[in-house]
């Protein structure tokens, strides 16, 4: 919710991300659960099917998936993939008065549904279900300052390829928000009316910054620094 937030500004209209969000459990969640009982019951017929079935999602309800990620690709959940460690706070220090207030993940499922919204192309809208797909862990910590917000977002994907996918998206989907033309690919620092971001790429990871206002646009920078992202 809060990173949805720092991504609107008032100028644009908006976003269906909450309403998307309050749906998930009963989309992607249903389909989750019937994509489990499909496999379970595979080659089995009668009531060897059913008990197969009720069994996957039993266990499914004891263990249940530790990402959205997983939700959205029953078959990472089913094969047990190897869950990357999680992505630490991205902490930083700023100076002045500026102090972390909140922090959490965005996953799989809201970069997917966020970085859906503004895409102009076919290739785009493909780059964003890529990222999200390919986002294995991720973490961003919200800092404010008197009237100043900066968002400080941090992921790590499987592949450079899929963090080179998150970026053209989120690329893409921040010049349809502000009809600007921004490059494609990362280190992109760039500024607008109540809006300034930094974003960078190290390989598979992505660190990316966002400030309310366009006198933050050096802050975003070295917040991506102190990350060892220069």
């Amino acid at each position: 919710m809060t990173f949805n937030q720092q991504l609107q500004d008032a100028g644009t209209s908006i976003s269906d991300f909450v309403h998307d969000r309050i749906g998930f459990p009963a989309q992607q969640g249903t389909a989750f659960v019937k994509y489990l009982m499909t496999v379970a019951a595979k080659g089995k017929t009668g009531v060897a099917a059913s008990a197969a079935a009720v069994a996957a999602v039993n266990h499914a309800l004891a263990h249940p998936p530790v990402s959205t990620r997983q939700v959205l690709n029953p078959s990472l959940y089913l094969q047990s993939a190897q869950q990357n460690a999680a992505m630490p706070v991205p902490t930083v220090s700023l100076g002045g008065q500026w102090k972390r207030t909140s922090t959490d993940v965005l996953g799989s499922f809201a970069v997917a549904d966020l970085l859906g919204q503004h895409q102009a192309s076919g290739s785009s809208a493909q780059a964003a279900n890529q990222a999200a797909v390919a986002l294995a862990s991720d973490r961003w910590a919200l800092y404010l300052q008197a009237g100043d917000s900066m968002l400080v977002w941090r992921g790590h994907f499987d592949s450079a390829v899929g963090a080179s996918a998150f970026v053209k998206a989120f690329l893409v989907y921040t010049g349809g928000r502000f009809h600007a033309t921004l490059a494609t690919a990362a280190p992109v620092d760039w500024h607008a009316a109540g809006y300034a971001m930094s974003l960078r790429q190290r390989g598979p990871e992505v660190v990316l910054t966002i400030g309310s206002s366009p006198d933050l646009q050096a802050q975003c920078g070295k917040a991506s620094s102190l990350l060892g992202f220069g």
